[in-house]
């Protein structure tokens, strides 16, 4: 179904909060209508590709007259969220041939190789509209869904251990689950070959890849690629080293693997996948090798906060990695030391979520970065202390999933797998005297998780 007949815009040029659009009258839309609803974060889309698929429509209509439009639309298509198999079938099916060669030129050069490298060598007969593409493409990095869009939250793998069992007892989880945002529950997906906790999840070009992770004493360096309109997972290539408690982020078009703990030792190395070569390599080793940390991707740089050290101590240090200079930065550590915490990225701010040291047991506490000042701050906690929960940001959410703690009524008796869900709706405020920024908000509870899982991944789609 095409966005005409799904648009829900707020956009003041169509008309008022909740109309619709006909075929017609979408079709005869001026671009500079056109492009401010292709930008808006209030499409009420089902998934970014209906919105690529209308843009494509516009085009259609009228290639002779509209073909030079085809990168001022373009740069507002969330192309990272996009399926590359999905995104070759819609272009194929454009009538017009200038028009379809143009635009396979253009976006099968991102699917291939993601924004901040070399974008176009050349190729096809994409006319003059390539270098101002590419000039657009390398500064557009929105990689979150729209704030009204429809998205689905992933809860991968994990551990499970429930009330009353032994501390022997337990099972890593094969397990998948997915929340409908619109829909509002969770509903059990395709599972995992592999059963894996303390695996590192991450997405890129709409597929969702599983890394790494351990059962029953066994660590993996075996990978699973994830495709969502498929349902079906598929074997990829295995990372260098088997590694568990690692990081893993998207950045630039590739997939990054950090640290971790690979049996006798931390892993000290950072590999880099390739989805076109199908292919890990070792880039550069950690400054501060560490486990079970808090790890993620903001603004093209890879963070990474706490954790835990080869003697075992909890972390309160973070570091900034450049992957295009190959460098670690230090930042200014966190004001409480936390091994096995989540961190996210929403609203241009890390947050570092839960976890765990010797002091306190489950954290219930949660700061905020603030890169512009480089400084954490302390916001609201969560209702609950989590060690080993997921999180995942947008539109001014955080989304905190699972976790585990100890019975609520029996504190010495061994930690259970938590499957309540908490949300944290939040603003920034302005800065103070000192420079910082308020993060104010309030937490809620979510629809729970099938299945309590700790260890696990989280992400979006």
């Amino acid at each position: 179904m095409l966005l005409y007949m799904i648009l829900i815009c707020s956009c003041p040029h169509v008309g008022n909060k909740g109309s619709t659009l006909n075929e017609d009258e979408f079709l005869a839309l001026p671009e500079s209508t056109l492009q401010q609803l292709l930008a808006s974060e209030d499409l009420r889309v089902a998934e970014e590709i209906q919105v690529l698929s209308a843009a494509l429509r516009w085009l259609d209509y009228s290639p002779a007259t509209r073909r030079s439009r085809i990168t001022s639309l373009l740069v507002h298509i969330r192309l990272p969220l996009l399926s590359p198999t999905r995104t070759a079938r819609l272009v194929q099916d454009v009538s017009d041939l200038s028009l379809r060669v143009a635009l396979q030129v253009l976006l099968a050069d991102f699917l291939r190789k993601g924004p901040g490298r070399r974008v176009f060598e050349g190729r096809g007969r994409a006319g003059d509209c390539r270098p101002a593409f590419a000039c657009s493409l390398l500064s557009n990095s929105i990689s979150e869904p729209r704030r009204k869009a429809r998205k689905m939250v992933y809860a991968v793998g994990g551990f499970s251990r429930w009330i009353g069992a032994r501390w022997s007892d337990g099972r890593a989880l094969c397990a998948v689950e997915r929340f409908d945002t619109f829909g509002g529950h969770w509903t059990a997906d395709s599972s995992l070959h592999q059963a894996r906790s303390g695996l590192a999840l991450t997405t890129l070009h709409g597929e969702v890849y599983a890394i790494g992770g351990e059962s029953d004493s066994m660590i993996f360096a075996s990978v699973e690629r994830f495709d969502p309109g498929r349902h079906q997972w598929t074997n990829v290539a295995c990372l260098h080293h088997p590694r568990m408690g690692l990081g893993a982020v998207a950045c630039n078009g590739a997939i990054y693997a950090l640290g971790g703990w690979v049996g006798a030792e931390i892993g000290r190395t950072v590999e880099r996948f390739d989805p076109d070569e199908n292919k890990w390599e070792e880039v550069v080793e950690m400054a501060t090798p560490r486990y079970h940390f808090g790890c993620c991707e903001m603004g093209g740089a890879i963070y990474v906060v706490g954790g835990l050290d080869e003697s075992g101590t909890e972390l309160a240090s973070a570091e900034r990695f450049d992957p295009l200079v190959a460098r670690w930065i230090p930042l200014v550590s966190m004001t409480t030391k936390r091994a096995y915490l989540t961190l996210t990225a929403a609203g241009g701010r890390l947050f570092a979520v839960g976890g765990w040291n010797e002091s306190s047991g489950a954290l219930n506490s949660v700061e905020c970065y603030d890169p512009e000042i480089e400084c954490w701050i302390s916001v609201p906690p969560m209702t609950v202390g989590r060690a080993s929960c997921s999180a995942v940001g947008f539109s001014g959410r955080l989304f905190i999933a699972g976790g585990r703690a100890p019975p609520p009524h029996d504190p010495e008796a061994p930690a259970i797998s938590l499957n309540s869900v908490e949300v944290f709706e939040f603003v920034i405020g302005k800065r103070t005297g000192g420079g910082q920024e308020a993060v104010c908000g309030s937490w809620s509870i979510g629809s729970s998780l099938i299945t309590g899982r700790c260890e696990a991944g989280l992400v979006i789609l």
